[in-house]
């Protein structure tokens, strides 16, 4: 029974070895996985119901390019007729001595920013 529920419903893979079918089903869950679930490392939710999206990188222009792009693209996912949309997308990154705000409008902001 347990064989059949993981196996999953392909009928592509009724003719399959146990073991390849099993490995069809993994390789879905995980192109699903890889390519339709977005994460970020914080939310920051407030009192007044309003939340921040948060991306944590060391730095370097790449690397806050990609936790940018992982911000905005998990902002555009989120059904705004059901929630608020985010109030700031931001970058943490752990080197550079002053935040800015991007073209784009997500913050980019040194840990050193958040002291005091």
């Amino acid at each position: 029974m347990a064989y059949l529920i993981c196996r999953g419903g392909w009928p592509g893979s009724l003719s399959l070895t146990s073991k390849a079918a099993l490995r069809q089903a993994i390789n879905y869950v995980e192109a699903v996985a890889n390519r339709d679930i977005s994460r970020v490392d914080g939310v920051v939710h407030l009192r007044n119901g309003s939340f921040g999206l948060i991306e944590i990188k060391l730095g370097g222009d790449s690397l806050i390019e990609t936790g940018a792009n992982t911000l905005k693209q998990l902002a555009d996912k989120i059904d705004t007729t059901k929630m608020r949309p985010p109030s700031f997308l931001m970058v943490l990154t752990g080197v550079g001595q002053y935040a800015y705000r991007r073209k784009d409008g997500v913050y980019v902001v040194p840990i050193g920013c958040l002291k005091d």
